[in-house]
């Protein structure tokens, strides 16, 4: 494991520590965040071809990239709402991450969505909110949600 590589895992630890005890809004599972990170070169842009590759994927698998801190601002909106989470400690931990995640990685963050074909009807997804380091890791968060 190079330096980088090293740095990509502590961070994704230290975003797992910030995150313990929070669970993956919207699973069925009650699902908690993992850290997550894995190794793209510096000038290998984040598509869902290379993500497919660096994570050794099936190629039946879909991956969904999206803006990670719309994602978050959504799940922020979500926490603080008393008709949605109801629960402003975890808007405040929500809060917390983006912050540094925007002061440890390059901007802009994503969110992935690794989804299994429509037809199986029990099945595990992945949702990962990460952002990159100049060495081209992607360091993060990962729930491996279920889904029926």
């Amino acid at each position: 494991m190079t330096g980088s590589d090293m740095l990509g895992r502590r961070l994704a630890l230290a975003f797992s520590a910030l995150t313990r005890g929070l669970l993956y809004p919207g699973s069925e599972s009650d699902t908690p965040y993992e850290p997550f990170h894995v190794v793209l070169d510096a000038g290998t842009p984040v598509t869902a071809d290379t993500l497919r590759e660096a994570l050794r994927l099936a190629p039946w698998w879909t991956i969904e990239l999206s803006d990670g801190d719309a994602w978050l601002d959504q799940t922020i909106a979500w926490a603080r709402d008393s008709a949605g989470g109801d629960s402003p400690g975890e808007a405040d931990v929500y809060e917390l991450l983006r912050t540094v995640m925007h002061a440890t990685l390059q901007h802009p963050l994503q969110r992935a969505g690794i989804i299994a074909p429509p037809d199986r009807t029990f099945h595990k997804t992945r949702r990962i909110v990460f952002g990159r380091l100049a060495s081209g890791v992607l360091a993060g968060l990962v729930a491996n949600s279920v889904e029926t």
